[in-house]
């Protein structure tokens, strides 16, 4: 279960608040006018004062607790976002006053995405939000306390255990069908840069076989590249291997080759930012997107019986991953001729970020668009900035289309901005893209 409490002395504060306005209200005095106007309590003037109690004792000084949050780019070990231990062996974090329209979504980490905080059953959980306050209960000068409590943490996951336990850097990863073989390269975003990571490449189901051997296959490649086969921790994935059995099987989509691209972690924003929308991130995306363009699309060409024409080459991500995928085909449209934005981060901290970057004219304007969204990208309880989403998503559209790129916008009900949102989705823009 998800739970905050208050102290005692907030609770009678606002326990009698309320009483004395039920109290008016009985009387004739008070009208439906007259109820406390909350806020979010990040926005209090005092700020908050998090104070979380690990149910688990996996959380310790060599693995403390982290606070991942739109605000710093969703890195779960920011440095600036770490708790403190406590001598009642909790641990808590003081965030001084919000001055950010949006409410303030998070999730508690160890430092990494595969570290997230779960339920008991090592279920996923949804984006926490700090409780709504009535600002007349709580002094001017004082933090509002806010206490959690963490059951679990996905690491623990009998799953995540046994793939812990049998990982193998040169193992080839088990997937629904075709296979995945790993490519290392070096080269990242600013903190990142000359460390090895191992790209994912995916070849579909009768690669090898002696009939295909002179065939050669289009590429969609894909940021966040960790997500897409397996589950990785408590976050869900992609998919892609299953769909796109279940898809080539049935005659639905022609085989193609996907690379999978990791996330630097700590500095997947830095790399993924091509401006400065967040505090303390510098924006690496302009070296990110050469080395994507220059060392991983050759290197992957002369590695697979890769296409080596810009109309087969696709590239796709989510989030910031699906912005930075938009940036890379106005940056090189020399090299990708087609995109698929998934929850694109067109929006950040209150910006039009599109208008900034995507807006001025590229040299050659992408094929083919796909642009999916949820209908509750930021919760079910936020239907004004959800509905300002969609508008945006939809004038984004309307701007490739007016110079004569195929767009195809598919916004589903009571989706959310998650995995599990992407991967249903990726079966109607595989049918777009490769069509």
């Amino acid at each position: 279960m998800n739970t905050h409490t208050i102290n005692s002395k907030e609770t009678a504060m606002r326990l009698k608040t309320f009483l004395v306005w039920c109290a008016a209200l009985v009387c004739g005095v008070a009208t439906a006018q007259d109820a406390p106007e909350l806020v979010p309590a990040e926005r209090l003037p005092g700020g908050v004062i998090l104070v979380v109690k690990d149910l688990s004792g996996m959380a310790g000084p060599a693995s403390p607790i982290y606070l991942a949050s739109e605000a710093v780019g969703w890195n779960p070990g920011d440095p600036t976002m770490k708790l403190q231990g406590r001598s009642d062996l909790r641990w808590q974090v003081v965030l001084p006053q919000s001055t950010r329209d949006q409410r303030l979504a998070f999730k508690f980490t160890r430092g990494q995405w595969e570290k997230t905080e779960c339920n008991a059953d090592f279920t996923g959980i949804e984006n926490r939000l700090l409780p709504m306050v009535d600002p007349s209960t709580v002094p001017a000068d004082e933090p509002y306390l806010i206490e959690f409590e963490i059951p679990a943490w996905s690491d623990q996951s009998p799953a995540s255990r046994d793939a812990l336990a049998a990982s193998d850097p040169s193992a080839r990863m088990q997937v629904a069908g075709g296979e995945v073989v790993k490519l290392e390269f070096a080269g990242g975003g600013a903190a990142m840069r000359g460390v090895a990571r191992e790209l994912l490449i995916w070849l579909p189901p009768g690669y090898d076989n002696a009939a295909n051997a002179d065939r050669t296959y289009p590429v969609l490649y894909m940021h966040d590249g960790q997500h897409l086969f397996e589950q990785v921790g408590g976050t869900e994935e992609w998919r892609v291997d299953e769909t796109l059995v279940e898809m080539i099987e049935a005659d639905l989509a022609e085989p193609c080759i996907v690379v999978g691209i990791p996330n630097a972690g700590a500095s997947r924003a830095a790399e993924y930012l091509m401006v400065e929308a967040i505090e303390g991130v510098e924006p690496d995306a302009d070296r990110y997107v050469a080395i994507l363009a220059d060392q991983i699309v050759p290197r992957v060409e002369a590695t697979v019986r890769a296409r080596r024409d810009r109309s087969s080459r696709i590239v796709g991500g989510a989030s910031l991953g699906g912005l930075l995928s938009l940036y890379a085909a106005h940056q090189r449209p020399e090299v990708f001729g087609s995109v698929l934005a998934e929850s694109p981060s067109i929006t950040l901290r209150g910006r039009t970020i599109w208008t900034e970057v995507l807006s001025a004219k590229p040299a050659r304007w992408p094929e083919r668009v796909f642009l999916g969204g949820g209908a509750h990208e930021f919760g079910a309880g936020e239907a004004e900035r959800n509905a300002a989403y969609a508008r945006e998503l939809r004038s984004l559209a309307g701007v490739y289309e007016a110079n004569g790129t195929q767009t195809e916008v598919l916004i589903t009900p009571e989706a959310g901005h998650n995995e599990a949102a992407w991967a249903d989705r990726f079966d109607d823009a595989v049918r777009f893209l490769f069509r």
